[in-house]
């Protein structure tokens, strides 16, 4: 516990020496947070990958933020809070693209130039599931190449 204690107040003194210029506390602190900021992601996301970008991305908002911290605070609270939204942002991102990539029906699918020449795109993606079923019944029991 002292140890940690130690090293977020050799963070916050490196972060107010980077904010009065000195490049190398910048880069000595970026090298300090970047592993813990790793295991954080990590802990909370179960993906190495995505606890990569989200590394990248919390170092990037410090990065363009960091005349807004203030010397007379802890360092730690803020890192965390800014660490905390973006694994925030990459979880909602990553639910949004796990919904759009899953089938809505489980069915087997016809080829998509079979699906556009039938349906228009908007009409295709307003039905539901069930009318979906009628329309694959109806586009398999075509003879193959009609349109019609």
């Amino acid at each position: 516990m002292a140890e940690r204690c130690g090293q977020r107040l050799e963070w916050s003194g490196l972060m107010a020496s980077a904010q009065a210029g000195d490049r190398q506390a910048y880069r000595r602190l970026l090298e300090a947070v970047a592993p813990y900021l790793r295991s954080l992601a990590l802990r909370r996301l179960n993906d190495r990958s995505d606890a990569e970008d989200v590394v990248q991305d919390i170092l990037l908002t410090v990065h363009s933020i960091r005349h807004t911290y203030d010397p007379k605070r802890p360092f730690g609270p803020w890192l965390v809070a800014i660490a905390n939204r973006r694994i925030v942002d990459r979880v909602r991102k990553r639910d949004r693209q796990t919904r759009r990539e899953s089938p809505r029906c489980r069915r087997a699918m016809k080829p998509l130039t079979t699906l556009r020449r039938t349906f228009p795109k908007a009409a295709w993606i307003a039905t539901p599931c069930a009318k979906r079923s009628i329309a694959w019944r109806r586009l398999s029991a075509r003879p193959c190449g009609s349109s019609s």
